[in-house]
């Protein structure tokens, strides 16, 4: 095995003539074509050039004229509409949860309401709506709205062929049924966006671009999973009055 090793290495610097050292690459179809560093960096920098001279070519265009190209038709309906979330009930709403093919037959209903602040009637149905959904989206009980799921937690609701638009000044009321449960106000996500199909436009709602739930989301009343949870949640004051039962033990650190 040494006496092999030794021949092929000297056959290698022998190609090379002992001045260089070589780089096993490729050429055309021949896999075991051997060729040097210096032959491989012009060539890259050449390709770099390339790259770089065809980026060149391409119309610049600034922050400012690239953000209004992307707002487009969606900002007519995204900045005159704002969404609020009211969270109902996690059990005993009358929802047939195992039928919807929700897991462990367990759902909650939550009313979403769009309020179109607008003063001229908006009636144009080819936009949907895109939100964050942790828990998965079952059903939408509303027949002018229907919903789709993207990818991961992404979904979307659009409007149906009834779907009549939104009337100046007046909000619609989308009641929607999701798995499992819900019992925080951080199991919903911010930054709504309308995106118009017409020119594949996107634009946020403005009351959801924040970090503050409570612009768009109604405080909660009950954090009961179910009609038997027993869990009492925790909050600063409790826990400081745990804190304060606790059993002081002195140590002997000698």
């Amino acid at each position: 095995m040494i006496i092999l090793f030794s021949i092929l290495l000297s056959s290698i610097l022998e190609g090379s003539g002992g001045s260089e050292s070589p780089t096993l690459g490729r050429s055309g179809s021949d896999p075991n074509l051997l060729h040097h560093e210096s032959d491989v960096v012009p060539q890259k920098n050449m390709r770099i050039r390339s790259l770089e001279k065809e980026r060149n070519r391409l119309p610049r265009v600034d922050d400012a004229e690239r953000q209004a190209g992307k707002a487009g038709m969606a900002s007519t309906l995204a900045s005159n509409l704002s969404v609020n979330i009211d969270m109902e009930k996690n059990f005993d709403h009358g929802v047939d949860c195992s039928e919807l093919g929700a897991d462990w037959s367990l759902c909650y209903t939550r009313s979403l309401t769009l309020a179109y602040s607008g003063s001229e009637e908006y009636t144009n149905s080819q936009f949907k709506i895109y939100f964050s959904a942790i828990h998965r989206l079952l059903e939408v009980q509303n027949e002018d709205f229907e919903f789709g799921h993207v990818m991961g937690d992404l979904t979307y609701i659009e409007p149906t062929s009834s779907f009549g638009g939104f009337s100046a000044s007046k909000a619609i009321e989308i009641p929607l049924v999701f798995e499992y449960w819900s019992v925080q106000e951080t199991d919903n996500m911010p930054r709504w966006f309308v995106v118009d199909e017409r020119d594949g436009s996107t634009a946020v709602i403005e009351n959801t671009n924040t970090e503050d739930l409570r612009n768009f989301v109604m405080p909660y009343t009950s954090t009961m999973k179910t009609p038997t949870d027993a869990n009492i949640p925790i909050n600063a004051e409790s826990r400081f009055n745990l804190n304060g039962q606790t059993a002081s033990h002195s140590i002997d650190a000698s």
